[in-house]
């Protein structure tokens, strides 16, 4: 692991780190870190990309989503910020001033623990509440992606390390992260005066009528507790994914199967 201390910060000393996560997409990387930078301290964290411009402020080799969370996490508990702004690099934003203008404001909110822009129609994302609706503004919601999320550091400084070498892919944290945001007395929202966009991977075109009668009982439950609605396409991942948050929901009280599962 290698860290740079090329770190941008432009303006005041800002209660919020950016940290733009990123494997093989060093364009988007460097762009984000070039216009979040103008706003708040914002680093890149690498995970064994197959360029490593300088630009890179952690360089590590493919550590996968747990090794990004937990290398940001450690970074803003390091920075002693009070927020993290965690951004995957494949996240498309055309307004940078406005979404940066509203994450400030929501930090000012001492009711939210956990803060998003909505997600443009269109984009990938397995809970439909967090696309964009017509609300004008901040609206509740049980969870929120993982792709891109604004969070009190003392929210996820309680789950944090996360043992890579059991959770590998960061199956449940956004769960988890939602879950303690809750726990804590704060409020989970989705801003639906700014919105970002995050492209489609490749996917299983399966609509929701046409899935087995186990994948009903998973999905239904989960999606209807958390008040969102099913997409009509669904990853692989999605499915492990229903299943951590169904496991989860059972297991809540008890934090041996929430380590031996999620941590």
């Amino acid at each position: 692991m290698v860290f740079t201390s090329n770190v941008c910060i432009l303006g005041s000393v800002s209660s919020i780190l950016v940290a733009i996560t990123n494997r093989n997409f060093n364009k988007n990387a460097i762009r984000h870190k070039q216009n979040f930078s103008q706003y708040f301290p914002t680093i890149i964290v690498d995970s064994g990309s197959t360029e490593q411009p300088d630009e890179f402020d952690v360089k590590m080799g493919n550590v996968f989503y747990t090794g990004l969370w937990n290398a940001s996490v450690r970074q803003a508990l390091e920075r002693k910020a009070e927020w993290l702004l965690f951004v995957a690099s494949d996240i498309e934003i055309e307004d940078y001033k406005t979404l940066c203008d509203r994450a400030q404001l929501a930090t000012e909110d001492s009711g939210i623990g956990l803060y998003s822009p909505s997600i443009a129609e269109g984009s990938r994302c397995a809970l439909g509440a967090n696309f964009t609706q017509n609300s004008g503004g901040y609206r509740e919601v049980k969870m929120l992606e993982g792709f891109f999320f604004l969070v009190r550091t003392s929210i996820v400084a309680r789950q944090y390390p996360i043992d890579p070498k059991i959770n590998k892919h960061g199956w449940g944290i956004d769960v988890i992260t939602a879950e303690v945001s809750k726990n804590l007395g704060y409020k989970n929202v989705v801003d639906d005066q700014v919105s970002i966009f995050h492209p489609k991977s490749l996917v299983v075109d399966l609509k929701f009528k046409q899935q087995s009668e186990i994948q009903k009982c998973v999905y239904l439950p989960v999606f209807r507790r958390y008040g969102n609605t099913p997409p009509n396409k669904w990853t692989v991942n999605y499915v492990f994914y229903a299943l951590h948050v169904f496991y989860f929901r059972i297991c809540a009280r008890c934090k041996k199967c929430l380590r031996g599962v999620f941590m």
